[in-house]
């Protein structure tokens, strides 16, 4: 029997830019830090090119900065970076509340909360955050999947890669946020449930708002 090989066709400068990328939200390259051209090469054993072109596009969406006769660096989350992305974030997922509380099937809003449930009660036990972790983004992708606007989804999708960052940093200046955020996607969900639009609202709007806050003073 002959097994089939997967041969990965994306293009070289994709998979540099989704690597590259990783680095940057996964916190590995701090904001601030310096990127070299070279040793990006070096350590992923591809040419300039590839590296050249993942730069330009990250620099685009926002992720790394390029100052002529300085070098490429990654772009610096300061106050007003998060506050311009949560303004958009909260406009979004409030407008999808909208329909998705109205949409979402009652079968899985309650999967959605058994699962936080789950996680919280794992970490007051253990205070092993790992479900919660794992856990966290679940209501937000179930806003995105029972939302009927398909242009709020879409600009959702486009900057989700700037939420995660986002996320990850306050996580990082703030370790015990998970714990907090766990309950507050509870109340989403409970919102939900009741079918409650503006209770759902409201409860994003809130939790975005202290995501926001939680940075801001850490």
């Amino acid at each position: 029997m002959v097994v089939p090989v997967t041969v990965d066709t994306t293009p070289l400068g994709d998979q540099v830019e989704h690597a590259l990328k990783a680095e940057i939200i996964s916190g590995r390259l701090a904001p601030g830090q310096r990127i070299s051209h070279e040793e990006l090469a070096a350590k992923w054993n591809v040419s300039y090119t590839p590296v050249r072109d993942a730069i330009r596009h990250l620099e685009s969406q926002g992720f790394v900065k390029v100052l002529p006769r300085r070098g490429v660096f990654v772009t610096e989350l300061d106050a007003t970076t998060f506050q311009d992305v949560f303004e958009v974030r909260i406009a979004l997922e409030v407008l999808a509340a909208k329909s998705a509380t109205l949409q979402a099937p009652a079968a899985e809003l309650e999967r959605v909360l058994r699962s936080y449930q789950e996680a919280e009660a794992t970490y007051q036990q253990t205070n092993d955050s790992s479900l919660l972790i794992e856990r966290d983004y679940m209501v937000h992708d179930l806003l995105m999947r029972y939302c009927s606007n398909a242009k709020v989804v879409e600009i959702m999708q486009g900057l989700r890669d700037l939420v995660d960052w986002a996320q990850a940093t306050i996580v990082s200046r703030n370790p015990a946020a998970y714990a907090t955020t766990v309950r507050e996607h509870m109340r989403i969900v409970e919102a939900m449930l009741a079918r409650d639009v503006k209770c759902a609202q409201h409860e994003i709007e809130m939790h975005l708002q202290g995501a926001l806050a939680r940075y801001l003073t850490s």
